[in-house]
């Protein structure tokens, strides 16, 4: 058994058991490993999204931590879901809503996470995509987001997602070690090997599985398009949804990739590229393992948004369906039990829990989200607040265990029970009988924003 899967097994031993685990809340006590993946939904093996994803570091992380099964972006959208993250502010406030848009230019007194830390004694680094937009003057020290050795764009499988906006797929005949994402995967590796004097915020962005989808030959290779499966779909799936959700779905899009048998093609893709970020995070939790600071660091693992395959006939994110909006998120720190939580939270959550973690104040009053510190001392510690997300100006989802409610800025709605139905191909929104659901549901959605 290696050292990690037996870390994960102890730990999980002593949750089981009851025992009290030691709280660091001093501050300058815990640094901050925070991995944040590009595009990556739940096909994860650790949450089942598919039956093929191939993510055995991930699942190990998982199993050695907190697992949030029920986790969910603030925005299906990179820049406004990664303004959540660093700010702790719903779009609502932040008036960060789509990808053109700018936090530090449309809201310049919201403080980052990383200013934050800065000035609460530890040193910040980050490499890779973490912000939407490069904000490095904010970090005490910054890898490129994307560095010249990349990938080339080599169109394989081009398809026209919008004008001027292409989408490819594909093996490439590059040494893993040629990518761009390992690239910063070491540049990482070499400051969790050699950290500061002081506690540190590191943060490592992966650019896969975002588009153009290229990763490594052999990845491919792990999933022959014969034995690919397909995601749940249903014909006329979109018949019982208002015109606000159909103008969502990229119908156009998945029109295209069936009419020119791209779809397993796709599919196979995107597995493959999440299994090549698996990869990647496994190589930075091996010398997360061998370093220096190790039992003094959490981990956070996540995502900043989901993304559909075709379900509801919709592909990328930009929608408030589950796919879209569901991400991995796992917290593990050597100090703390492991298990998983059900309960609902959201990305707006991580900065508070930082915060609390890490024994520093908060900025103000800013944090709009919930610590999820008490489900880190013990995962079943109850929680009554939903996930609540945001795509463009008045329209939002509310997700609770069971139940998504969806209502557009013109007041159309949708809801779907995950009890009975998990694709989210029946809209209940318009009976009656759920009345009560749709009140209570609706309640934590914005005033307005």
């Amino acid at each position: 058994m290696n050292r990690r899967k037996f870390i994960g097994t102890t730990m999980l031993g002593t949750a089981a058991l009851g025992l009290p685990s030691v709280l660091r809340a001093q501050p300058g006590e815990v640094n901050i490993l925070m991995i944040v993946i590009d595009d990556l939904n739940d096909w994860v093996g650790c949450l089942g999204g598919h039956p093929q994803a191939h993510t055995p570091n991930i699942d190990a992380l998982a199993s050695m931590g907190t697992n949030f099964t029920h986790a969910y972006c603030a925005a299906p959208a990179c820049s406004p879901s990664r303004a959540n993250l660093l700010t702790g502010m719903l779009p609502s406030t932040s008036g960060v809503y789509d990808n053109p848009d700018i936090w530090t230019e449309i809201n310049p007194d919201a403080v980052g996470m990383h200013t934050h830390f800065g000035d609460n004694g530890y040193f910040t680094m980050s490499g890779g995509k973490i912000d939407h937009r490069d904000s490095g003057i904010y970090w005490d020290q910054r890898a490129a987001a994307e560095p010249a050795r990349r990938p080339p764009d080599m169109m394989i499988n081009r398809m026209e997602v919008t004008q001027g906006n292409k989408w490819d797929w594909g093996p490439i005949d590059l040494r893993a070690e040629e990518t761009g994402d390992w690239i910063i995967g070491d540049w990482v590796n070499q400051r969790l090997l050699a950290p500061p004097d002081s506690p540190f915020l590191l943060g490592y962005g992966i650019h896969r599985p975002h588009t153009p989808q290229h990763c490594p030959r052999s990845f491919y290779e792990m999933f022959p398009l014969s034995e690919v499966q397909l995601p749940p779909f249903l014909e006329g799936d979109l018949d019982d949804i208002p015109q606000s959700g159909v103008d969502n779905a990229a119908r156009y899009l998945h029109t295209r990739v069936t009419k020119n048998k791209q779809w397993r093609k796709a599919v196979a893709s995107y597995l493959a590229n999440s299994a090549f970020v698996d990869m990647l995070i496994g190589r930075v939790l091996d010398t997360w393992d061998a370093s220096p600071l190790r039992d003094d660091t959490m981990i956070m693992l996540t995502s900043d948004h989901g993304w559909h395959l075709g379900q509801k006939n919709h592909w990328t994110k930009f929608a408030l369906w589950e796919e879209a909006t569901q991400i991995p998120l796992i917290f593990h720190a050597p100090w703390l039990p492991s298990g998983v939580c059900e309960q609902p939270v959201t990305l707006t959550d991580v900065f508070p829990t930082f915060v609390d973690v890490c024994g520093i104040p908060a900025p103000g009053n800013q944090l709009e989200g919930e610590s999820l510190l008490p489900q880190l001392m013990n995962p079943l510690t109850p929680r009554n607040t939903p996930a609540l997300t945001t795509w463009l100006p008045g329209n939002h989802a509310v997700r609770d265990i069971r139940w998504r409610y969806i209502r557009y800025a013109d007041n159309t709605e949708e809801l779907y029970d995950h009890d009975t139905d998990p694709n989210e191909w029946t809209n209940l929104a318009s009976d009656p009988q759920y009345d009560a659901i749709k009140a209570e549901l609706g309640s934590w959605m914005p005033d307005d924003g």
